[in-house]
C-alpha cells in the first residue's frame, strides 16, 4: 500500500513539473524570419533563411557558424562570413551570441536577441 501511494505521489509530481516546462521542438531545419524582406514560403530554398543543421552548424546569407541550445538559450557562434553578403565584423568571429527562443508550435518560434528585439521565425516546408 505504501509503495502504491509513493508511486502515485511521484506520478503526480512529474505531471505538475511537465506543465511548468515549455514544450521544445526540433530546431534543425530551414527557417524564415517573418517581417524581414523575405516572403514566406517563397524565400525557402534561397540563401535568405537561416538553416540549422543536425551537426551543430548553421548558415545564413553569407555567414556560417555553429549553434547549440541550452534550455531556451540559443548560442550561435560565427565562424566566418562573406563580406560581400554580410555586414558582420571580423571582431564577431568566435564570439558566442546568446538569444532566447520561445516555441509557438513545431513550425514557429520567437527569438529574443541580446539587444531585446524579437522576431518570429517559420519553418520552411521540407522539399519533396
Amino acid at each position: 500500500m505504501k509503495r502504491a501511494a509513493w508511486s502515485l505521489l511521484l506520478i503526480s509530481l512529474a505531471s505538475c513539473a511537465n506543465r511548468n516546462h515549455p514544450v521544445r521542438f526540433e530546431l534543425v531545419g530551414e527557417w524564415v524570419m517573418m517581417g524581414d524582406a523575405l516572403l514566406f514560403p517563397l524565400a525557402c530554398g534561397s540563401d535568405g533563411p537561416i538553416t540549422y543543421r543536425a551537426d551543430g552548424s548553421y548558415s545564413l546569407w553569407g555567414e556560417a557558424g555553429t549553434w547549440r541550445l541550452n534550455g531556451d538559450g540559443l548560442i550561435e557562434t560565427l565562424a566566418g562570413f562573406d563580406a560581400l553578403h554580410s555586414d558582420r565584423s571580423t571582431d564577431e568571429i568566435g564570439k558566442p551570441m546568446v538569444s532566447t527562443i520561445a516555441w509557438i508550435d513545431e513550425n514557429r518560434f520567437t527569438k529574443r536577441f541580446a539587444d531585446g528585439s524579437k522576431s518570429e521565425f517559420r519553418r520552411c516546408p521540407k522539399g519533396d
